[in-house]
Formats: structure tokens, sequence, C-alpha cells
């Protein structure tokens, strides 16, 4: 059984997601928990008790950081949910000129192809969601008639009185994020198996034997490896300061390949 944890910061996404995983063909393997957070509240979930985490825009940006160690996949706002987005702010509002708030990968060739809607579309990135209240300030001092972007800056604009439409997530990208859950998940269980097979061997070896990671820590050692060393840990510690006499061939092995 894999375990995501979904957080989606509107119930009509919960919905879809819902959807999408009962339809899913490997839906039997799936135990999902989906929660309707603002990036806000992101604070209090303890994710490091999922395999996975699928979340959008600054909830996923601040659960990686959170939980480093925990996969957290990204719900990525596509070029077309983009562009369907502003043209229903031009069908809705009539803008000409509309900003793109929030923290979003690669759109700038999407807002390229807004132009051939009638408009122009400026982006507004912020690192954080604290930077969006400063980003819709400055867009409406260059003359922005309307906004659109995530869950956040959409709650923000509509505050401030300033006519504004959230970029939706749409089930394929709903679809995209599980497989790639499922997709990591499953490479991680079979690198942990690898791993626990090869620490099995070097502990039962009669000979001594190290393994050090490529930034030169040592990360397994077996008995006969401590027992050289007066029974001295040698774990989490640095091979060129430790046995620094190894180092040189470990050097000529990492650039050998």
């Amino acid at each position: 059984m894999i375990h995501i944890l979904f957080i989606v910061p509107y119930p009509e996404l919960r919905e879809k997601v819902e959807y999408v995983l009962d339809n899913h063909p490997e839906n039997k393997r799936i135990s999902a928990n989906i929660q309707v957070l603002t990036v806000d509240q992101i604070s209090r979930i303890n994710a490091g008790s999922y395999d996975a985490v699928i979340a959008r825009g600054f909830s996923a940006k601040q659960l990686k950081a959170m939980h480093p160690q925990t996969p957290v996949i990204d719900l990525a706002i596509s070029g077309y949910g983009i562009i369907r987005t502003v043209a229903e702010c031009r069908k809705d509002f009539n803008s000409t000129q509309i900003a793109i708030c929030g923290f979003y990968g690669k759109i700038y060739e999407a807002s390229d192809i807004c132009k051939l809607l009638g408009c122009e579309v400026e982006i507004y990135p912020a690192s954080n969601h604290k930077d969006l209240e400063a980003n819709i300030d400055e867009a409406v001092a260059h003359g922005c008639d309307a906004l659109i972007g995530g869950y956040s800056a959409v709650e923000l604009a509509e505050k401030h009185g300033i006519p504004s439409r959230l970029i939706r997530t749409g089930e394929d990208t709903i679809l995209q994020a599980i497989n790639e859950a499922i997709r990591t998940v499953e490479q991680i269980q079979i690198e942990r198996i690898v791993a626990e097979t090869y620490k099995t061997i070097i502990y039962a070896s009669k000979d001594g034997i190290l393994y050090i990671d490529s930034s030169g820590t040592i990360r397994v050692r077996n008995r006969v490896v401590k027992a050289m060393n007066n029974n001295i840990s040698l774990l989490s510690r640095s091979l060129q300061t430790t046995l620094p006499y190894l180092y040189k061939s470990f050097n000529e092995v990492l650039k050998g390949g």
C-alpha cells in the first residue's frame, strides 16, 4: 500500500482528486488522505508519516523545506491552464492587462501566447506567499486591471477589490502527479531493499568494508573496520580526516566513475 497525502487549497479540487483516485487503475494500492488547507496552515501537517505528498504552488514549496526526506510532488500549473484563465478574465472583465501572481514554473511561453487573446500579460513571481501582497500592489501600480493566480493570490486580490480568477488544476495534472508519486515511492522502496542487502553483506563479511557517499562521508562500516580503529565509531565522519590514507584511492574511484 502506498500512503499519499494530498494537500489541496479549495474544496472543488478535492472532488477532482477523489474522482481521479477512484478511477485510477492502481487505486487498490493507494491510500490517500486529502486535506483542504491553505499555505498558512501547512506548518501543522506531519507529512513525514506518508510515503509521498502531493501539493500545489507555495504549499508544495513549503512542504519540501519542512520535510526534505519525504517526496513532495508538485501539482504543476500548465500553460493551458494559464491561457484558459486569461481567456476567462477577458470574457468576464474585458481586461487588457492581466497580472499572473505567484510561484510557478516555466510559464513565460504561455504569457507570450496570451497576446493572441488581445491582452498583455505581466508575470509577478513570488518566492513565498508572504510576497504576494507586495506583488499585487506592484501589479496594480503598473496598470494591471485583473489578476490570475493560485488560491492565496486570488484571496488577497478579492480583499483589495481587484478582479481575479483562480488558475485551476485539471484531472490530467492530478493523474500525472499520482503516477509520479507511485513511481517515486516504488523507486525509493527498491533503493531501500538494495541498501539493506548491501548492508547485510558488509556486516557479515570477515574483511574490513566501508561505504562512503559521494561527499566523502562514511555511511556504513562493519565490525572489522571498527576493530581496526580501536573500536572508535567512524559513522558520519569524513574519510579524509578519519582515514586519510584511503582518501586518494577514493578520489580516483570517484573521478573514474
